[in-house]
């Protein structure tokens, strides 16, 4: 019962968003000596972890269906999926975090995962893109 109640905590804290932020534009030199700005937003790979003041939030959830290709005998199944939310709230990567074992499951769940909605990560007053984890449980029937 221990063990479970730590892995949950454990599963919880992983759900806390992994941000990043950057402080000012990106530039480069052009080759007449000009400053060019570049996209300001960047876009953190999985494994950075920065704190952010607001996390994200889910305003819209795709729900995904329960996949037809999926073995007749499964009754339930979860995923756990890791979201890249940008500073739009738009979803702009998503991969499975962990399988449910199974990939017509783990395929729907990260196919929906780009048809969610999120208030952005904020940090220092600023919007910044930020990965998400999260539960999708898929119920035959329910």
């Amino acid at each position: 019962m221990r063990l479970a109640a730590i892995t949950m905590l454990m599963l919880m804290m992983l759900t806390i968003v992994s941000c990043i932020t950057r402080t000012g534009a990106l530039e480069r030199d052009t080759q007449d000596g000009r400053v060019e700005e570049l996209d300001d937003e960047y876009l953190p790979r999985p494994d950075e972890f920065v704190a952010v003041e607001v996390l994200p939030v889910m305003t819209f959830r795709a729900v995904p269906e329960y996949p037809q290709q999926a073995p007749q005998q499964s009754i339930y199944a979860r995923v756990w999926v890791q979201a890249l939310v940008d500073k739009h709230g738009v979803v702009r990567d998503a991969r499975v975090g962990t399988s449910s074992g199974t990939v017509a499951f783990d395929e729907t769940a990260v196919k929906a995962a780009y048809l969610c909605r999120y208030t952005p990560g904020i940090q220092n007053g600023r919007p910044v893109a930020c990965w998400v984890t999260y539960k999708v449980e898929f119920v035959r029937g329910g």
